[in-house]
């Protein structure tokens, strides 16, 4: 039978406020604003009731039955903030799930940013700013590393080897595998030949 790598991501953004160009630098200025505080609340506490809860507990409740069976999370700062805010019983499924020894979560961007792109050092910062929120909330510490729409470069490859991470995940682009398969690891092009395992993008929509 074919082993599979199950990685399921968790994400809900903040809502910006509607803003023009011409309102950037008044007094009255904000990214954010009570609506969209509405609106965020409204929304994760409608997907939480679809999606969040009955997909943990079903996960968690086939760890119970199945030993071996395995899979991982990718979790960003903004989700579990607002979990922690609007659903304290997902954080509960979390932390209930991360107990079981059967969950490895991923290191991210804290806010599921493109901060790889465009500076390293705003970069690693939230990186360290998500892996002690994980710590704090699910006392886990990651060993391998997502980047936002699994986003990947050698260079950023480097940065991730460097903060100490003993993996990534990328996605499998067929322009780049010249017909190479996505089901095999491969080593990205760094120091110390930092492994990379690629998404199944047929796999993953059929699922």
């Amino acid at each position: 039978m074919p082993k599979l790598c199950f990685y399921f991501q968790l994400h809900q953004p903040y809502r910006l406020a509607d803003v023009s160009v011409l309102d950037v630098g008044t007094d009255a200025f904000s990214y954010f604003d009570l609506q969209q505080q509405d609106d965020n609340k409204k929304i994760f506490m409608k997907v939480a009731e679809k999606s969040y809860r009955p997909m943990l507990s079903l996960l968690l409740q086939l760890t119970k039955q199945y030993w071996d069976f395995y899979f991982t999370f990718s979790i960003s700062g903004v989700f579990l903030e607002q979990a922690l805010a609007y659903a304290p019983d997902v954080v509960d499924l979390l932390q209930k799930l991360s107990k079981t020894g059967q969950v490895e979560f991923l290191a991210e961007t804290y806010y599921h940013s493109l901060a790889s792109l465009y500076s390293p050092k705003e970069f690693a910062y939230q990186v360290q700013e998500h892996e002690r929120l994980l710590y704090k909330h699910l006392n886990i510490r990651p060993s391998a590393f997502r980047n936002t729409e699994l986003i990947f470069s050698n260079e950023i490859a480097q940065l991730v080897e460097d903060m100490g991470y003993v993996g990534m995940l990328t996605e499998g682009v067929d322009r780049y595998l010249w017909g190479r398969k996505r089901t095999v690891p491969y080593a990205a092009k760094t120091k110390d030949r930092l492994p990379v395992l690629l998404k199944h993008a047929q796999l993953s929509d059929d699922v």
